[in-house]
């Protein structure tokens, strides 16, 4: 029997016109039907508004979570062989996922899942996400999120774009170039919300920088530096759901007479305006052409007004002193939030180096979680937490002479838990007793009956002598 015969060819279907797009698909298993570890599928299959499956010739599986030993590879969910199958590895925990590279730009609207067929419901999917995307670095677009019912039926899933809100608009005014203790405001007040949500402000700078924060804007007096120095200064704006980055870069330049010694002025060399140059432990600015006029000498040199053409900038550090290697500039884009068993996506490639020196990335996760890294990009899938869990990732750049580092926080929103034993105002509970009521957990610290759990005169946190401890909420 082939994988089309397991198909239904209906006629009758609300849609006439494809829901959904896209080159890449991924099926992110979030729960399986025995309640175990293991997910597997058989095939997976595309199909139109009319229910005609996609072909799929040009397909591949471009990646999974992780697979079984044996002949369970993620390329039997395209070989039109029911019986072959797709299974994660015994020690992998869920969330699985696997993503397909569909060859070319498709149109779809339903999503077919056959189960594995030889083995009952073992690894069977239960909770599932599908996502489409044009690239395999995002953005991906989250298209279904539900359950696939507890048989070894094919399963149909409808696929259209899930609207989770609009994020805030970042916008940062200020000045792009200052110099040397000049005083500096960053303004984010015009900021918005398409929702009209209130909106909260988190700014970085790096390197690190001493600044006043007062919400969305930041005052700092520019430092006293060697070198031109550049800076980006990072908001995270957040409207309680989602979050956005969003960067400035400012240009400080060093304090006049006390950078490293710039080229040696030559007799025979020609400078234009703000040319500089070094001669005999000063360094010098041309206001204009000139060649030929050594600098220092006074019928050539002068204060601003004097009508001569270069400007003492004072001593330097050394005669012929090669500037010192600036550290690189880190940045990471990406999200602030997640849902368990979305992919995670960070994106390094507004890092640079002043100096254009090649950059090495190395990234790590606090709490260990698996992320794939190449380069610029890392991504990881958000495990399924009990409670929200804030991952810090943290990208260390390196230009051969420097290092620094740049933290990025992701908070994975914990799946809440299915109501079960409601609290009974007749019932008797004692020590750890867990009860639900009124859309929340609650677990008795001793022998109670009859004080209902949520009134304030019986619930309370550890230590505040009140029966009941409020465990979180529930479906």
């Amino acid at each position: 029997m082939a994988a089309e015969d397991l198909i239904l060819q209906g006629n009758a279907y609300g849609h006439t016109q494809e829901t959904a797009q896209g080159t890449y698909l991924k099926l992110v298993a979030t729960s399986s039907v025995d309640g175990k570890n293991n997910a597997s599928i058989a095939e997976l299959m595309l199909a139109s508004a009319k229910g005609e499956p996609l072909p799929r010739n040009s397909w591949r599986v471009h990646s999974t979570s992780s697979v079984a030993s044996g002949t369970t590879s993620g390329s039997n969910v395209l070989d039109d062989n029911p019986n072959s199958y797709w299974s994660s590895a015994t020690d992998a925990r869920y969330p699985h996922q696997i993503v397909i590279d569909m060859g070319s730009h498709n149109s779809f609207s339903q999503l077919r899942y056959l189960p594995r067929q030889d083995q009952g419901q073992a690894g069977n999917i239960k909770g599932y996400q599908v996502y489409s995307s044009h690239s395999l670095n995002g953005p991906w677009s989250l298209l279904a999120d539900g359950e696939f019912s507890a048989d070894n039926q094919v399963k149909v899933t409808s696929l259209k774009p899930v609207d989770a809100g609009t994020p805030p608009v970042a916008v940062i005014r200020g000045k792009t170039e200052a110099n040397a203790g000049e005083q500096i405001v960053l303004d984010a007040s015009a900021s918005s919300d398409p929702q009209g949500a209130a909106l909260s402000f988190a700014w970085e700078a790096s390197p690190k920088l001493d600044f006043t924060y007062d919400g969305p804007r930041i005052a700092f007096t520019a430092p006293e530096l060697a070198d031109d120095t550049r800076y980006r200064f990072t908001l995270s704006l957040s409207n309680g759901k989602q979050s956005t980055l969003k960067t400035h870069e400012m240009l400080i330049k060093a304090k006049a007479g006390s950078g490293s010694c710039k080229p040696q002025w030559q007799a025979h060399g020609t400078y234009v305006a703000k040319d500089q140059v070094q001669w005999k432990g000063r360094q010098y600015e041309a206001r204009w052409w000139t060649q030929g006029s050594e600098p220092g000498t006074p019928a050539f040199t002068g204060p601003d007004g004097s009508g001569k053409v270069w400007r003492d900038l004072g001593p330097c550090n050394s005669e012929g002193e090669k500037p010192a290697v600036k550290p690189p500039v880190a940045s990471i884009d990406g999200p602030g939030q997640a849902k368990a068993g979305a992919t995670v996506v960070l994106d390094a490639k507004g890092s640079s180096d002043p100096a254009g020196l090649p950059l090495s990335y190395r990234w790590n996760v606090n709490p260990s979680v698996d992320f794939q890294a190449a380069g610029t990009s890392m991504k990881f899938v958000a495990p399924k937490t009990a409670q929200d869990v804030t991952y810090r990732i943290t990208l260390s750049l390196g230009n051969g002479h420097h290092s620094v580092t740049r933290e990025h926080s992701v908070t994975v929103k914990a799946e809440s838990a299915a109501c079960q034993g409601p609290w009974s105002a007749q019932g008797t509970y004692v020590a750890k007793d867990r009860v639900s009521h009124n859309g929340r957990f609650y677990i008795a610290r001793w022998w109670v009956k009859g004080s209902e759990p949520g009134n304030p005169a019986f619930t309370g946190p550890d230590g505040s002598g009140k029966v009941w401890l409020d465990a979180g909420t529930c479906n």
